[in-house]
């Protein structure tokens, strides 16, 4: 049997109790169009079906039990509200990947991908709309410490900030310690 290409792992952090069983929900997505889920802390995983499973899938963000959001090839998002009983598409007209999500909230999505392109929701993912970008890199991580403060990474050692939940963002240095 063939094997899927994985490329990225979450859990979402929270545990549920129903009755006498705990567990922590996470996804994986990849190659094929993969969306994998468990319920129980990783041991077992089912594949969910979604519109695109023709595209890659690059990263997924559970933001809870119920809601996820997937980013992946030619311009492709992808969102739940169920558990990922069924998957609505997002249209965004683009033809870049996508390589990074975080869902900041229930409203607030960044997403980063190639050639300098970021996407910010204020609407639970409904649309999107692109903002500047200081660097022409591919971006190939996001992530928020608070609901306000950021982080993106990508190629060539590039790192942004933001401060105002990515509507906007600022290029950093990469300060490393020199070699001997």
């Amino acid at each position: 049997t063939g094997r899927l290409e994985l490329d990225n792992l979450r859990f979402d952090g929270n545990t549920i109790r129903t009755g006498e069983t705990t567990f922590t929900v996470g996804a994986v997505v990849g190659g094929f169009g993969a969306v994998l889920r468990s319920q129980d802390h990783g041991s077992a995983w089912v594949q969910q079906p979604h519109p695109s499973s023709h595209h890659e899938l690059r990263a997924i963000h559970l933001l809870d039990f119920y809601t996820a959001m997937a980013v992946g090839s030619s311009g492709l998002i992808i969102r739940t509200v169920d558990s990922g009983t069924t998957w609505f598409q997002t249209p965004t007209g683009l033809s870049v990947t996508l390589s990074g999500l975080y869902m900041i909230d229930t409203a607030h999505v960044v997403v980063v991908g190639s050639s300098g392109t970021i996407l910010r929701s204020v609407d639970h993912g409904e649309t999107y709309q692109a903002v500047f970008s200081p660097v022409n890199e591919a971006w190939k991580s996001v992530s928020f410490a608070t609901q306000t403060n950021g982080l993106a990474v990508g190629s060539n050692g590039a790192i942004i900030s933001s401060s105002d939940a990515g509507a906007s963002w600022q290029e950093r240095a990469l300060d490393l310690p020199e070699e001997e």
